[in-house]
């Protein structure tokens, strides 16, 4: 059936039967996604009488998705022949609805197999006959307008009424309304309310549990309920003009065409395809191209108009805000806050046998770092001088303002020395403090003399 590439657009060549061309894995009819061998060319391929394995539609319970599967990747001709024996038949009377000439629906079912056929690959966990609906309905609906712009009459030639019924408008809006269902729903209502199958039947097609088709199929009425009732249709005429029929299955002679039209385009016989079953099924596959890319460029624009309002509604950054440090009428207490960095205790070493009357020292320098909480709390933090095994401490305590020019700091060691037991008291010591934006000056009294601090602003 699939047995060789169809190339459209070029002659048709004469190819011995065991040949393979090397082209032929750029088939155009051999599904999209197609991993399977490649068949051989069959020079019968036109007799469709030869092709048509089953008299009669097979009994066979393997779900549409695992035939659809054995077709897409092993190019099996007898699973892609159940299928349209299964689905042809609901297919022809969808087609039909639209167009109201059966010769016309023939053709868009054949069409709508033969995209079946190149787009199987692309099918995986969609419902065969969900499918197959809204690509009949929209290949009907398109070769429908087709029709009548050939059709047209001019404006002073009056038209002739239509013999078909107000049933047949019912039909159309029937379908067109399952057609925009969801995917999940329109296959429970295509094997349930068009193919005339049970639940259990349902579920064994579709691969689907029980109660998911049941389910899905109760929902689905009251979607087509609720929207054939705002288009004046009720639920009783919309049953009516789409139910079951006697023709539900589908005949030897429409398989044999279907199967006759896949098989042509497949061996390259292009010429030999019905020019109107050719022009529906290019001009699905168009469609469906150009579909893909529109949907492509819109993702596109919305990914970045969200991208664009994302940045547009993040807050403005905002400006730094002023620190106390940085106000030129703040009080020495609200200056103070923060953390200060200088130097502590100073210690002055000299060569073995020198001292301070045999020339300079080195100085040893400690590290000594203030923070000064808005709480009042303050914490103080002494490197030590390790090259003279000076061991650095810890302290914590409170600092109170007794005015612009005074503080007092009352702190005590963290952990105090091992060697001592005894409780630490807190020590207070009052000193002069003079401090600005970056530099903090404490003045202490001292036995002798004033002792002055000056610490820098840590960053």
């Amino acid at each position: 059936m699939l047995d060789r590439a169809a190339h459209i657009g070029e002659p048709s060549r004469k190819k011995s039967p065991n040949r393979v061309c090397a082209r032929s894995r750029r088939a155009f009819l051999l599904p999209d996604g197609y991993r399977g061998a490649l068949p051989m060319s069959d020079p019968n391929a036109g007799h469709a009488a030869r092709r048509v394995r089953f008299a009669r539609p097979p009994d066979a319970a393997e779900p549409d998705e695992a035939l659809l599967a054995r077709f897409a990747e092993r190019g099996d001709e007898s699973a892609f022949e159940l299928l349209v024996w299964r689905h042809a038949g609901f297919v022809r009377r969808v087609c039909e609805s639209v167009l109201r000439d059966p010769h016309a629906a023939e053709d868009a079912c054949q069409a709508t197999f033969l995209v079946l056929a190149r787009k199987a690959g692309g099918l995986r966990g969609a419902s065969v006959a969900g499918w197959l609906h809204k690509v009949a309905q929209r290949i009907a609906v398109r070769q429908a307008a087709r029709r009548r712009r050939a059709h047209a009459l001019p404006n002073d030639v009056p038209a002739v009424a239509r013999s078909d019924g107000p049933d047949a408008d019912v039909a159309t809006a029937v379908h067109e309304e399952i057609a925009r269902l969801p995917e999940r729903y329109r296959g429970a209502v295509v094997a349930c309310l068009l193919e005339g199958l049970t639940y259990a039947e349902a579920a064994a097609r579709l691969g689907w549990p029980l109660g998911t088709v049941a389910g899905r199929l109760s929902r689905a009425k009251e979607l087509l309920e609720r929207r054939l009732t705002a288009r004046g249709i009720g639920a009783a005429a919309a049953l009516a003009a789409v139910g079951i029929s006697a023709d539900v299955g589908a005949t030897p002679r429409l398989v044999a065409s279907i199967l006759t039209s896949v098989a042509t385009l497949a061996t390259g016989q292009i010429a030999d395809v019905s020019p109107a079953v050719r022009s529906m099924y290019q001009g699905e596959l168009h469609a469906m191209f150009v579909t893909r890319m529109s949907r492509l460029a819109v993702a596109g624009v919305v990914i970045g108009l969200v991208a664009v309002v994302a940045v547009a509604q993040l807050p403005a950054a905002d400006p730094p805000r002023p620190t106390v440090a940085d106000k030129q009428s703040a009080t020495p207490a609200e200056l103070i806050v923060g953390r200060w960095v200088g130097a502590g205790q100073t210690v002055t070493t000299y060569p073995p046998g020198k001292g301070p009357g045999n020339g300079p020292g080195k100085e040893h320098v400690e590290q000594v770092t203030l923070e000064f909480g808005k709480d009042g709390a303050c914490k103080m933090v002494a490197d030590g001088i390790p090259q003279l095994k000076v061991e650095g401490r810890k302290l914590s305590g409170t600092y109170t303002f007794l005015s612009d020019s005074e503080i007092e700091i009352e702190m005590k060691p963290d952990k105090p020395k091992k060697e001592d037991s005894r409780p630490v008291e807190a020590e207070k010591r009052k000193s002069k403090v003079v401090v600005t934006k970056d530099e903090l000056t404490l003045t202490e009294a001292g036995e002798d003399a004033p002792r002055t601090s000056t610490f820098k602003r840590a960053k």
